[in-house]
């Protein structure tokens, strides 16, 4: 399909019912106003032109202005003693400078007259003269009106009526065509009184289908009329591209306009062959053809169209009248959703199913299975397509497997009163629950009992328990006695335990129950237990001896109750030479709060309050002692310090 770039049109020529302005004039229209002298100035650069010629300037590249007042070219001025010529084709031109500033929207009337001059050794041919209006001097600005070709060796007047585009002080003369050989004469500038009322219109630039016409009509009243192609009926018709002008003359007015006709092929559409896609895909329909127009069946006008449902797609493509259409058929197929779901974490030895089941599908999996589910054991990456019809699409999940925690709280154990057992499952990544509710990694038994805790590691649970055993305090079990309350001299007594523990250990070295004892002094045993070690001691006194009353005690300053077995009990150690009647030993906390009291001798304090209920705190705590021995009584006290 041929194709062709619209002339884009550079005037504005628009004859309205309004008669010029009054007073509006050229300074200098019939060029009388120059120091040319009394001949010719021929061939002048534009320098030299314009220090001749007074409110009219050249600037053209070319460069080659007359001057002329004699009848040696063609005749005599058509008034006056002065006239211009310009040379050089388009390439000379020149500005006339008005007496005011043409207004915006006002329309104007004037004329001027032209001449062809072809004269062998100056010319070769004479252009048609373009009319321009400028806002400087030096530049054709915008051209309005371009005049028939000039006459040989005869003055014509042309007249022009125009809406002036812009404010502007320049009418600016150029030749429309020509080479540098060309010459055409110009004289007498001058804007007329005369009304020119009609309107001529052609009509706007045109396009049409090959084999149709277009008549262009000009008529107006009265009117006489010069076509383009020389023929002078009011209408013609135009059957080839090509710029179709009209020049209509009424009385002393010329009415001029020109438009353009382009003739085409029809434009060849194709938007593709009838086709199918899948659900979610679309597809591009392209009808572009340049300098077109285009309109889709839902009013689109774009060249492209993204197609995407079922329908019945079409697209017209337009040059002006010219026009072609092209359809299709889009079907739109379901495509099935591959969808197996988030990342999927299990526990060693279990199955995972993957279930990608869709109505009427086939399925290949990335195992190369087929079947709608795999079901799966191992760790990795498993992926599937599902095709339905022509459509497909698909998905893929990873599956991890998590190892169960291995856990063990050790074997079931036994510890004392004073004791804790500490249980461990700390695992990495773990969350626990042990059987109070409570979740950290490990646990401190204190009481007898069972214990339990549920180890979970990405939803695997492994549980484990242990049973512990409290082994109780028990009171001092110790109880001497003497088989006489004093020693003769020479003879011999028995110490003997009532508790008849039969473990004893004696100061003397001795073990068992009882001990035979010869001279007088202080006797003390000891029985060690599982748990803890009782002491006791018991005072042989030699008869007829007075034996003053001794009461000695000693007190540590600290102590460390944190179950390593070295420094546990805060007990005082006590000595006296009569046996202890009365015996008080007390703890205090900072407020003044009894928190540990006992009346049995060389009984400690583990730190704790009520009997082991909890432990206190680290820190100072006072303490106080009193006891009586044989009628004497003595009281004692002080601080201890509690360091774990």
């Amino acid at each position: 399909m041929k194709h062709y770039l619209l002339r884009t049109l550079l005037f504005l020529l628009s004859i309205v019912n309004y008669q010029l302005t009054i007073g509006q004039t050229f300074l200098n229209g019939d060029f009388e106003n120059n120091t040319a002298g009394g001949f010719d100035q021929i061939n002048l650069t534009n320098d030299t032109y314009n220090s001749m010629m007074a409110d009219c300037f050249a600037f053209g590249s070319y460069g080659d202005m007359d001057i002329m007042n004699s009848a040696t070219y063609c005749g005599l001025a058509q008034n006056g003693s002065w006239f211009v010529a310009l040379t050089g084709g388009i390439t000379d031109a020149i500005t006339l400078t008005l007496t005011s500033t043409l207004i915006s929207g006002q329309s104007y009337t004037f004329s001027f007259w032209d001449r062809a001059c072809v004269s062998p050794g100056f010319s070769t041919s004479a252009p048609p003269i373009q009319i321009g209006v400028s806002t400087i001097n030096n530049d054709i600005g915008t051209i309005l009106y371009t005049v028939g070709t000039p006459v040989e060796a005869t003055w014509t007047q042309r007249t022009l009526t125009f809406t002036a585009p812009f404010d502007a002080l320049y009418i600016s003369v150029s030749m429309a065509t020509g080479g540098t050989s060309d010459w055409t004469q110009i004289d007498n500038f001058s804007f007329d009184t005369v009304s020119c009322p009609l309107v001529l219109d052609l009509g706007d630039d045109a396009i049409l289908c090959e084999g149709e016409s277009l008549t262009l009509d000009a008529t107006l009243p009265d009117g006489t009329y010069l076509w383009s192609d020389n023929s002078t009926n009011n209408t013609l018709d135009a059957t080839a591209d090509g710029n179709y002008s009209v020049e209509v003359t009424v009385d002393a007015c010329v009415y001029s306009d020109d438009v353009f006709v382009d003739f085409i092929t029809p434009p060849v559409v194709d938007i593709g062959a009838d086709t199918s896609i899948c659900s979610g895909e679309n597809i591009l329909l392209d009808a572009t053809t340049p300098g077109a127009t285009y309109l889709w069946q839902d009013g689109a006008t774009s060249a492209t169209y993204t197609a995407s449902v079922d329908v019945n797609y079409s697209c017209t493509v337009s040059f002006g009248s010219c026009s072609s259409s092209d359809s299709m058929v889009l079907a739109v197929d379901a495509t099935p959703v591959a969808n197996l779901g988030a990342d999927v974490g299990a526990c060693e030895g279990e199955d995972v199913l993957l279930d990608a089941t869709t109505a009427g599908a086939t399925y290949l999996w990335s195992d190369d299975s087929t079947q709608p589910t795999l079901s799966v054991s191992t760790a990795g990456n498993y992926s599937i397509e599902i095709t339905l019809g022509n459509c497909a699409d698909s998905d893929d999940v990873d599956v991890d497997f998590t190892p169960y925690p291995v856990i063990d709280l050790g074997p079931d154990s036994t510890i004392c009163f004073d004791e804790t057992l500490q249980l461990n499952a700390t695992t990495a990544g773990a969350t626990y629950l042990w059987q109070d509710g409570s979740t950290l990694p490990g646990f401190i038994a204190t009481e007898e009992g069972d214990y339990s805790v549920d180890v979970d590691v990405n939803g695997c649970i492994t549980n484990d328990e242990v049973s512990v055993t409290v082994i109780d305090s028990v009171a001092n079990p110790i109880s001497l006695s003497l088989s006489e309350y004093c020693l003769e001299e020479g003879d011999s007594l028995m110490i003997t335990d009532l508790g008849e523990n039969d473990s004893l250990v004696w100061n003397t070295g001795a073990q068992g129950k009882e001990i035979p004892v010869f001279i007088a002094g202080v006797y003390s045993c000891e029985l060690e237990l599982t748990c803890q070690t009782h002491t006791s001691e018991i005072l042989v006194q030699a008869c007829q001896v007075l034996i003053p009353t001794i009461i000695d005690v000693y007190v540590p300053n600290a102590f460390t109750p944190n179950h390593d077995g070295i420094n546990e009990l805060f007990r005082p150690s006590i000595f006296t030479t009569w046996p202890v009647e009365d015996y008080s030993f007390m703890v205090y906390d900072r407020w003044g709060e009894v928190i540990f009291h006992t009346e049995e001798p060389g009984k400690g304090w583990m730190g704790d309050v009520h009997d082991g209920e909890h432990f206190v705190r680290d820190g100072v705590y006072v303490w106080e002692i009193k006891i009586t021995s044989n009628t004497v009584a003595k009281k004692l006290n002080g601080h201890v310090l509690i360091i774990r």
